[in-house]
């Protein structure tokens, strides 16, 4: 009998709680709502997530594929650069520099991933600022924000472009965080006038400089501008910016060789530089991870020969070849028909053992002493 009224307690217990409708609601966990990101912190979090993708990284399974160098889609497809390492390591990029299209190339892919993703944050961050909800921000503060996101939104639409040229915009009325449908809209028309008029907005309301290092500035805009607007040709109207950041920005040339050195990063010469970190955390996804083939290869490496990729061309060293005059030896003619860079090779140490002696060969055109 004992044992028969324990187990009706017991019973009775189970159905008095499985009853309760607060047993069903369960926050998602590792998730951020709507809520808690409706104040100034969560507008800064959100922002600084759209900035995170400027290194090509985190937008799904992406790195190689959009890393902000863009050495698949420029270097190797140009004279400057060959794709370099084994024939059978990501013969995607093999393809890509044969000029050999498949729809399916993950690189392209990846690129378009990371670009909408990217755009789709900078939206968010634009969105989540104009919240009346968020009421521990001045209004002069939501207005930076902005300018920082449509500053990003018109870098990432810009990157779309120079891939695929028509390409559709997506802006913040378009977006719509609950219908993953409302980005699916036409590519119809040239979208130059909108990534314009981002670059104008940010230009007109971020300050000069930032207390944090790789925040958008008015110069970082207002060189983005002009950009866009020497890529159509608008050369008019790309001057006086460009004027205005020589004579009023601050910035100056520095030594070639601080552009590439941890310790020169973000030096005078910078108008916007993309933050990279080591030793965070992350096991090297924040250090630059969509570049790190590009190294030399070496059949000792841990795990086999690698990498090797990204490998300079002799068109690319050629091509600093200068005549006696000091003057490029590439012609003002547009077809390179005139081009006398490429008659001569440059000599070089290629094949050279390292423990080898090697001698420059001074008299080849365009060597100077």
């Amino acid at each position: 009998m004992k044992k028969l009224i324990i187990f009706a307690l017991v019973a009775t217990v189970g159905i008095n709680f499985s009853c309760s409708e607060s047993f069903l609601e369960v926050e998602p966990q590792g998730a951020a709502s709507l809520t808690s990101l409706s104040n100034k912190s969560g507008v800064n979090a959100t922002l600084i997530g759209a900035y995170s993708l400027l290194d090509g990284v985190g937008a799904g399974n992406t790195g190689r594929q959009s890393t902000i160098s863009n050495y698949v889609f420029g270097g190797i497809t140009s004279g400057d650069a060959v794709k370099g390492t084994d024939a059978g390591d990501q013969p995607e990029q093999s393809f890509i520099e044969q000029f050999t299209w498949f729809a399916e190339n993950t690189y392209f892919n990846g690129k378009w991933q990371h670009t909408y993703d990217g755009i789709a944050r900078a939206n968010e961050a634009i969105l989540l600022s104009r919240s009346a909800e968020v009421k521990d921000m001045t209004a002069a503060e939501k207005t930076q924000v902005e300018a920082e996101a449509r500053f990003l939104r018109g870098h990432y639409h810009f990157e779309g472009k120079k891939m695929w040229n028509m390409i559709p915009y997506v802006d913040e009325k378009t977006y719509n965080r609950e219908d993953p449908n409302s980005t699916k809209v036409a590519n119809d028309k040239d979208i130059w006038p909108n990534i314009e008029a981002d670059f104008d907005f940010a230009m007109k309301n971020l300050p000069a400089t930032q207390s944090q290092k790789g925040r958008a500035t008015k110069w970082a805009a207002m060189a983005y501008l002009a950009k866009a607007y020497m890529f159509q040709r608008k050369f008019s109207l790309a001057k006086p910016l460009l004027e205005d950041i020589l004579n009023n920005s601050g910035k100056k040339l520095v030594d070639y060789h601080d552009n590439y050195r941890n310790t020169t990063n973000n030096n005078a010469e910078s108008i916007f530089e993309v933050q990279f970190s080591v030793n965070d955390g992350s096991t090297g996804n924040n250090g630059n991870a969509g570049d790190n083939l590009n190294w030399p290869y070496s059949a000792t490496a841990p795990g086999r020969g690698c990498c090797g990729f990204y490998q300079p061309s002799q068109n690319l060293v050629n091509a600093f070849k200068t005549t006696a005059e000091g003057l490029p030896m590439i012609g003002s003619d547009k077809a390179g028909l005139k081009d006398t860079y490429n008659e001569v090779d440059l000599p070089n140490d290629q094949g050279v053992i390292a423990s080898a002696a090697f001698t420059l060969d001074v008299s080849a055109p365009g060597i100077q002493d």
